[in-house]
Formats: C-alpha cells, sequence, structure tokens
C-alpha cells in the first residue's frame, strides 16, 4: 500500500518538474528587467537537472530498491524541486516610492522605504526589517547590490541618516561571518567527533585487557588523545572568536578564520571596541 501512494506521488512530481520547465524558461526575462532582482539561471538549471537525475530512480526503481534508498533519492528530487520553485516566485521589484516582494509561495507584499527599521545580516544575504516582517536581499540575485544602495538613499532622503544596522539574535555568530551555520556545524562536528575518538581509545586501548596490544597501542593512542583536546579547545575558541572577534587581535582571529570571512560589520566593531578600551585607559 506504502509503495503504491508513493509511486502515484513520484508520477505527479514528475508531471510538475516538466510542467514549472515553462515558469521557469519565461522567468529568464524577468532577470533582464530594470530594478528587479532575480535569482540567476544556474539556480533553475541546476534545480531542473537534479530534480530529473533523481526523479528517475524515484519512479523506476521503487519496487526494487530499498525504501531507505528511495528516501534518499526523493529528498534530492525535492531539494531540485525547491531551487525550481524559488526561481520562478520569488523576486522583488522597486520604484521611487516603495518595492515589492513576491515570497517562495507567490504570496505578493508591498512595502516602503519609510517603513525600514533596521537591516542585519544573516549567511551573507542582507535582510530588512519592517516592523514584524523580514524581507530576504539574497547575494546571489542580480541587482542585490543596486537595490541596496538605491533603499538606503531613498531611506536617507526621509530620515537624513543610514539604514540602522542591527543585531541578528537567530544568528549563532551575531551576524559577523559570511556563513555562520557552516562554521557552527564544523566545530560541532569537531568537537563531538574528538569526543567519539577519545571514547574509542579508551575503550579499546586504556581498558583492553591485553596488556602486549595495550602497550603497543598507547604511545599512538597519548599521540591522537593530544591532538583531539587541541581539537576540542580549538573548536570551542573558534565559536568564541566567531561571536565575539572584537575581542582579539587580527592575527589571533586569522588562526580560525581567513579575511574574507567575516563581515564588514566587524571593522565597525573593532573601531567601537578599540575607542571604548581608550576611553577606560
Amino acid at each position: 500500500m506504502l509503495r503504491s501512494v508513493t509511486q502515484i506521488f513520484s508520477v505527479i512530481q514528475d508531471v510538475l518538474i516538466v510542467t514549472l520547465l515553462i515558469p521557469g524558461l519565461a522567468g529568464r526575462k524577468r532577470v533582464k528587467e530594470k530594478r528587479t532582482l532575480s535569482l540567476p539561471p544556474i539556480i533553475f538549471w541546476v534545480g531542473f537537472i537534479d530534480a530529473v537525475v533523481f526523479s528517475i530512480p524515484v519512479t523506476l526503481g521503487l519496487r526494487v530498491m530499498p525504501f531507505g534508498t528511495w528516501l534518499v533519492f526523493e529528498g534530492f528530487t525535492l531539494l531540485g524541486v525547491y531551487m525550481i520553485l524559488a526561481y520562478c516566485n520569488e523576486f522583488i521589484r522597486y520604484d521611487e516610492s516603495g518595492f515589492e516582494e513576491v515570497t517562495f509561495f507567490g504570496k505578493r507584499r508591498r512595502y516602503k522605504y519609510k517603513d525600514i527599521s533596521g537591516m542585519f545580516f544573516s549567511s551573507g544575504d542582507s535582510l530588512l526589517v519592517l516592523g514584524k516582517r523580514k524581507v530576504r536581499v539574497s547575494t546571489m540575485a542580480y541587482g542585490s547590490k543596486e537595490f541596496m544602495t538605491f533603499a538606503g538613499q531613498r531611506y536617507f532622503s526621509t530620515y537624513k541618516k543610514s539604514i540602522p544596522k542591527i543585531e541578528n539574535n537567530n544568528d549563532p555568530m551575531k551576524g559577523n561571518l559570511d556563513t555562520p551555520w557552516l562554521y557552527l556545524f564544523f566545530s560541532v562536528l569537531m568537537f563531538f567527533g574528538s569526543i567519539f575518538i577519545i571514547g574509542t581509545i579508551i575503550k579499546f586501548v586504556v581498558l583492553s585487557t591485553d596488556m602486549a596490544y595495550k602497550n603497543e597501542q598507547i604511545p599512538a593512542a597519548v599521540g591522537v588523545f593530544v591532538f583531539c583536546i587541541v581539537a576540542m579547545v580549538s573548536s570551542v575558541l573558534m565559536v568564541i572568536v566567531g561571536r565575539h572577534p572584537e575581542r582579539f587581535s587580527p592575527k589571533f582571529r586569522r588562526l580560525f578564520y581567513q579575511d574574507g570571512a567575516w563581515m564588514k560589520t566587524v571593522d565597525e566593531k573593532n573601531v567601537k571596541h578599540s575607542k571604548n578600551r581608550k576611553a577606560k585607559k
């Protein structure tokens, strides 16, 4: 019964993928429009190829492949469909009076520049805050820099100041890094991976009853143990430096991150922090 339902779902999904090809090709014209932010066509083609390649085994191999394998292929297929829909539906149009956002589900919202209350950065993208709503301006979108410059100019013409930068409370690195969640994932993986290796050493070497084997493996185990402790400390410092870069010197920060990983706001924080230190002295 489950396989029959999933097979019907797969066929409907394949029809949807082919159907999305038409609006996807039509969306190429939107990329060339003035004062319009749209994702690049590469997003559509990567998503379309991904969906087609993985949907074939999903549809044809359901009766012969294990259900777990089918779920993995289906996950990649849905990822491709998501990329296609994002390209087809998401865009921003703007003019002198304001801008219109079209969301992933095709819902349209109109905003005025004077309603902007602040902005912050997340995963390299700019997010404009308008009351309780947030409008994401993807760095991948064509015309994103021009739009942010234009929005800043219109905001300045009304309030005689730049758009306020606010702290992103949902960002684990407080808006300091270009790809915060990737660095956090790597830090957590390194920390718990080191714990797992240390546990393995204790179980198979330290607690081993074979004294000959234990004496043979102890030197290597000590080296690996020390390496894991250093990795654990480094992973913790990586998070601390990422969240509070202004507390550390540029040389120390380079031990964990390249200069290109930091957002521009980090330089502003460093200037403020150095001024506060001088004022205390």
